[in-house]
């Protein structure tokens, strides 16, 4: 096995039968992924995209009226609204599929499940999104005193609805 990028990745056309890609789809280069998916797949061959998109925006409870006051008065307007869902990445991933000719449809599947997290959990999975993970420090402390402090004065348990979807096509 060699660690390598996918960018960087490099095989005889036609070498695999099927592509699997498990949260980090969104990390490829648009402009190259389903271009260098279909290169590398055999005729006939699969690509499969797992993603958790992640649903807390749907969430009108009084905890998420707090994290999203929070990140108002945290958070620089110039970095935008990124931390409310990655929703917006996602959702072209279908006519994604279509535009770059290669693939069939997509057959999606899909599981709603929730997370419970206390605080402590909460913050370190924060941390694991790039657009929190990449504030600069200050602003980054600062965000996650608050959050946590927050999700502490609700009991010290934040539950986050997800979806797990499965998008799988085939390649033409």
């Amino acid at each position: 096995f060699e660690c390598i990028s996918f960018e960087d990745f490099q095989a005889p056309a036609e070498s695999f039968d099927t592509i699997v890609s498990a949260t980090a789809f969104h990390w490829l280069d648009p402009q190259t992924r389903f271009v260098k998916c279909a290169k590398l797949l055999k005729k006939g061959g699969y690509l499969a995209i797992i993603r958790n998109i992640d649903r807390h925006a749907e969430d009108e409870g009084a905890l998420r009226q707090d994290l999203d006051n929070i990140y108002r008065s945290v958070i620089h307007a110039s970095y935008g609204d990124e931390h409310q869902s990655f929703k917006g990445l996602f959702k072209t991933l279908q006519n994604d599929f279509h535009q770059s000719k290669s693939f069939s449809k997509p057959k999606i599947f899909s599981h709603d499940h929730i997370l419970t997290l206390n605080s402590e959990d909460y913050i370190r999975l924060l941390d694991t999104f790039s657009f929190q993970h990449n504030l600069p420090s200050n602003i980054k402390k600062t965000l996650f005193e608050r959050i946590e402090k927050a999700v502490n004065n609700y009991g010290n348990e934040i539950k986050i609805l997800y979806t797990a979807e499965l998008s799988i096509a085939q390649k033409v």
